[in-house]
């Protein structure tokens, strides 16, 4: 079964000079619905800096008359480090009052995976249920969800899905769930990524709260601005394998390339159409 436009977005990465209310028509006029706001560069920082330094309200007004919902925002960084609990938690709590103003149900939280970090990975793990536990009574106290994000390169604790989701059940709290990119590169191994059942197993799927979607390795390399090909060669078999198994969330297309991100309005068009036609959307 072919996936419904209606269910992708573009997280704001994409295009981070575009004015918000431009950004918002721009994700309309290609028939998507969702928005996932950047917090950190090349966009805007911090809960000004993610809305252009509009008023909430205002904010709230341009999205929602564009048609649009607000997926997620991404993200609160490195959010497993010790020495950055305290500063998290008081980014994290203004982070959570912009999405309540947005009508946003989720924080991204993504862990720290700097190639100095001398932590082990015991460490690194039991940091990452330390912080969720601090953390997920502010997230309880919005109703609003937190989106893991497993990061399968360098450090990144946790790297893959069967950690995250034990971190969750060790943290003890309902209100956290996946972030999932397919196109990272340890996900091209599904048995690697979700354990010895591969992809559909039964236990992952309702732990994902998003699919990212870095690009499309059909489109050639000179219109592909949108993600590594040797990353996203999986991207339209792991989609429909999710949704057969019952994913029912959104998708969100976050370019992990720097050349995507300034690309002239209507060529960044052409290149997100493509790659929606390279993994199989309709209109």
């Amino acid at each position: 079964m072919a996936l419904k436009r209606k269910r992708f977005g573009l997280n704001r990465i994409i295009a981070p000079d575009m004015p918000l209310a431009e950004f918002a028509r721009f994700i309309a006029a290609l028939g998507l619905t969702g928005l996932e706001l950047q917090n950190g560069p090349p966009g805007g920082t911090g809960p000004g800096g993610l809305i252009d330094g509009l008023n909430p309200a205002e904010a709230r007004r341009i999205i929602h008359d564009a048609g649009l919902r607000v997926l997620a925002i991404d993200a609160l960084r490195t959010f497993n480090l010790p020495e950055r609990r305290r500063d998290c938690f008081e980014e994290l709590k203004a982070l959570l009052s912009l999405a309540a103003a947005l009508d946003c149900p989720a924080v991204a939280l993504s862990p720290a995976a700097e190639a100095e970090d001398a932590r082990d990975p015991k460490q690194r793990y039991a940091h990452t249920v330390e912080a969720l536990l601090e953390y997920g009574h502010l997230f309880a106290e919005y109703g609003i969800a937190g989106y893991v994000e497993p990061l399968a390169f360098g450090k990144g604790s946790p790297r893959l899905i069967p950690d995250a989701v034990s971190a969750i059940k060790a943290s003890g709290y309902g209100c956290y769930r996946l972030v999932f990119d397919p196109c990272r590169p340890a996900a091209l191994d599904d048995k690697t990524i979700f354990g010895k059942d591969g992809l559909e197993s039964a236990c992952a799927i309702p732990h994902i709260g998003i699919l990212r979607v870095s690009g499309a390795a059909a489109v050639p390399h000179q219109r592909r601005p949108l993600a590594p090909p040797e990353y996203c060669v999986k991207n339209s078999a792991v989609l429909g394998l999710l949704d057969r198994a019952g994913y029912l969330g959104a998708f969100s297309f976050k370019p992990r390339a720097g050349t995507a991100w300034r690309l002239q309005r209507d060529t960044l068009q052409a290149a997100v159409e493509a790659s929606l036609t390279a993994i199989g959307v309709l209109s």
